[in-house]
């Protein structure tokens, strides 16, 4: 496998290319059970910026191979420790019971990550999310339960988990937060605010800390686009 080379411009896709949203992960690590459209693309990128000078700069694109079915790669620039890292990650998700049509969103997603500075295999995940909607639909509760393998110098499986909430405040605005963690690790609290922009779009504005340290927290905004 060669070493991926990507120029500017393939990051800066999803703020420029038009389309209709309808759903999107973002800076957020609870991931939902829905996909993009069947034969459409949902973009999302986002900035995140750490203390010390550390930052994320991260852009997905997920294609609807099928009205059940997406795949996804993404591209994830970090800075950390005066050192950049660039990493690949290609994953899919099946949809088994959407919330539109079952009332109860259920699905299969699974992912690996690459490092394309020295093409190593660097982590794998597998988890089952589910969106429950409460009442008439303006809250939605989430979660998910998986399995992540970090190829690092101890070459660590682990259980993860993460819970979260949306609320829509009014039509234009919800209110989202999440906690997730894994077996190994501690576990991180993000909230935020998401924007219909209406053209379509939505913007997400994320604040994010360490449960048992608050002292080591992150801002984020995000933006997704769906044509």
């Amino acid at each position: 496998m060669k070493s991926c080379h990507l120029p500017r411009w393939v990051l800066c896709l999803p703020l420029v290319l038009p389309g209709s949203l309808i759903a999107a992960g973002g800076p957020y690590a609870v991931d939902d059970a829905l996909i993009a459209p069947e034969r459409g693309l949902l973009l999302e990128t986002w900035y995140l910026r750490r203390g010390s000078g550390e930052d994320e700069r991260v852009a997905v694109v997920s294609y609807g191979l099928t009205a059940r079915s997406e795949l996804s790669v993404g591209l994830t620039r970090e800075r950390a420790g005066g050192e950049r890292t660039r990493l690949v990650e290609v994953g899919g998700k099946h949809v088994l019971a959407s919330p539109a049509m079952d009332g109860l969103g259920i699905a299969l997603a699974g992912a690996v990550v690459t490092n394309a500075d020295d093409d190593r295999l660097q982590a794998m995940e597998a988890y089952v999310p589910v969106d429950a909607p409460v009442g008439d639909g303006r809250f939605v509760f989430r979660y998910n339960l998986g399995w992540s393998h970090d190829r690092d110098a101890e070459d660590r499986n682990a259980l993860t988990w993460g819970f979260a909430g949306d609320l829509l405040l009014v039509p234009a605005v919800s209110l989202l937060g999440e906690i997730r963690g894994s077996q190994r690790d501690r576990s991180e609290v993000q909230t935020g605010v998401r924007f219909d922009l209406g053209f379509p779009g939505e913007l997400d504005i994320v604040h994010g800390w360490q449960r048992r340290d608050p002292d080591i927290r992150w801002w984020a905004v995000g933006l997704a686009l769906e044509f």
